[in-house]
């Protein structure tokens, strides 16, 4: 009884968005063939693509989840997600789903990750 009372409330949480990322996961299915990846950071509020960040082609770990590093603070206060794509010579894969959301604020990077 008591297990099933702290999944409900588990449940009924509505999830934080990260602050101040400095790291982004994902998986890619083409990684042995691509060249590099791009992220689009995206303001929520209209939905338009506010900057475009290069990440080279990092090397996927565990699970086949690559991580690389990222730079929000140029970015202007708000909440934004990620999305990105493989990109093999001038051909470029579809764009990723949206990420988890997070919030530039005032402060310094965060630990946590944009997935």
């Amino acid at each position: 009884m008591i297990i099933e009372t702290l999944l409900a409330l588990a449940l009924v949480q509505t999830p934080v968005n990260v602050k101040n990322p400095r790291t982004v996961e994902f998986t890619c299915e083409d990684h042995a063939t691509d060249d590099q990846h791009e992220l689009d950071i995206v303001r929520t509020s209209d939905n338009v693509v506010i900057q475009t960040l290069a990440l080279g082609d990092p090397v996927a770990g565990p699970g086949g989840v690559i991580a690389a590093t990222i730079n929000v603070q140029p970015v202007a206060f708000g909440t934004y997600y990620v999305r990105v794509r493989a990109v093999a010579g001038t051909l470029k894969s579809d764009n990723s789903s949206n990420s988890n959301l997070f919030d530039r604020v005032p402060g310094s990077p965060a630990s946590v990750i944009v997935k």
